[in-house]
C-alpha cells in the first residue's frame, strides 16, 4: 500500500531495488499544494498501474512542512551518495526525483498536470486518453 501523505521510513539510495524516488515537499496551508494534491496521487496511482519496465520499485517521498526532520534525516544518511544534493525546500511544493543516486527538481516552466509530471518522473511520453505527451 502507498502511503500518499508523508513519508514513513528513511529511505537508503544505495538499496539497488529502489532506482527511482518521487518527492515532493507541500504545506497544507499552501493553495499551490491544494491544487496539486489530486493530480499527485491519480499521477501516483497510474505509476502504480504501471510498474514494471524499466522501473520494477519505485518509492514516494510526499513530505508535510512539518516534517521536514525526515528530509534532514534523509539527507544525512545519504549524504555520501546523493548527487546534486541535498534535497532543499524551494517552496511549496517542491517536486523533485531521485533516479540512479541523481537528485534533480521538476523544472519550473513545467506544467503541474498528471501527463506532464508522470512524463517527467519516467523520462518517457505516456499515453492517456488517447494523447501523447512529451517533453
Amino acid at each position: 500500500m502507498i502511503v500518499y501523505n508523508k513519508m514513513k521510513e528513511i529511505i537508503d539510495i544505495t538499496d539497488v531495488n529502489h532506482p527511482l524516488i518521487i518527492g515532493h515537499i507541500y504545506a497544507n496551508w499552501c493553495i499551490h499544494c491544494k491544487n496539486l494534491d489530486p493530480k499527485w496521487k491519480e499521477m501516483q496511482h497510474m505509476i502504480d498501474n504501471k510498474k514494471g519496465g524499466n522501473y520494477p520499485s519505485i518509492k514516494y517521498m510526499d513530505v508535510e512542512q512539518k516534517d521536514m526532520n525526515m528530509i534532514d534525516e534523509f539527507n544525512k544518511k545519504n549524504a555520501n551518495f546523493l548527487k546534486n544534493g541535498p534535497i532543499k525546500n524551494g517552496g511549496f511544493p517542491t517536486i523533485f526525483r531521485i533516479k540512479k543516486q541523481k537528485l534533480e527538481y521538476y523544472p519550473q516552466e513545467n506544467k503541474r498536470e498528471v501527463n506532464d509530471m508522470l512524463s517527467w518522473f519516467l523520462d518517457k511520453p505516456i499515453k492517456h486518453g488517447g494523447r501523447r505527451t512529451t517533453h
